[in-house]
């Protein structure tokens, strides 16, 4: 399962010089008790300081891959992302469950290719793929780590007002953590203003994009604006445009 494949993803990714040997059974009550073998999502004990991380012997328990990245010291980064909160839910409760929990309607929306052929794989051949969880786990860590460190950046930023409708302002070309940032703002803005990693304009992004009284395409025309997406959703200036002159462009897209 994803709850498993997970939590040995952050295990071997955590310690880069170690060799591991993983196994696919049920643990003897000596390896339970071996504080230098992991044993996860089996062998019904949460047990940190002995390395046991299994969640089924208590319903209030979160999944393994939860309690692997709280001992860790992971946990609070991975908490951001939407996904995490849904996949330990669906592997306690169930996806069903999970899925009317958080509000969706149907979680078999959800259900990825790539992820069905790479659990098989684990299935398959455990060891095999030991290279590949410490690649997976890698990223994944890397990720919630560059997360943390954008969220902190766009906090820094400016909000300015355009026409009633608020304006965040960053002078960086990744945008990594903006939607994330946004959702924990006290008065969400409406639009973003960055930089754009592909020619050194500025980015102008729409949030919501169903508010069509905001609409990029109404700029398409003018002579400071190198691509205008014609669903009105974002725009990009050319690299002379100042900030000042971006702002002005937001405004011109507003009705």
């Amino acid at each position: 399962h994803f709850d498993d494949f997970m939590a040995l993803s952050l295990i071997v990714a955590s310690q880069p010089e170690s060799e591991f040997i993983i196994e696919r059974r049920e643990p003897e009550a000596t390896e339970l008790d071996d504080a230098s073998i992991w044993v996860v999502d089996v062998g019904g004990r949460h047990e940190p300081a002995k390395l046991n991380f299994d969640h089924h012997q208590d319903r209030d328990c979160p999944a393994s891959f939860v309690i692997v990245a709280e001992h860790l010291g992971l946990a609070e980064d991975f908490k951001r992302l939407p996904w995490w909160t849904y996949r330990d839910l669906n592997d306690r409760i169930g996806p069903r469950q999970a899925a009317l929990k958080l509000g969706f309607e149907d979680s078999i929306m959800t259900v990825s290719p790539v992820e069905r052929w790479l659990l098989k794989r684990f299935e398959r051949a455990p060891q095999g793929c030991v290279e590949l969880l410490r690649d997976f786990g890698r990223e994944q860590i890397d990720y919630v780590r560059h997360l943390a460190s954008q969220l902190a950046f766009w906090a820094t930023c400016a909000v300015v007002e355009v026409k009633g409708r608020r304006v965040l302002v960053g002078d960086t070309d990744d945008s990594l953590g903006l939607e994330e940032f946004r959702a924990g703002m006290a008065e969400p803005a409406d639009v973003a203003v960055s930089r754009d990693k592909r020619g050194g304009g500025w980015r102008l992004f729409r949030f919501d994009d169903n508010d069509r009284t905001i609409d990029f395409s109404r700029v398409a025309g003018d002579s400071r604006i190198k691509f205008a997406h014609k669903t009105g959703f974002t725009a990009k200036t050319l690299p002379e445009v100042s900030l000042d002159e971006a702002l002005e462009l937001v405004g011109l897209s507003l009705s």
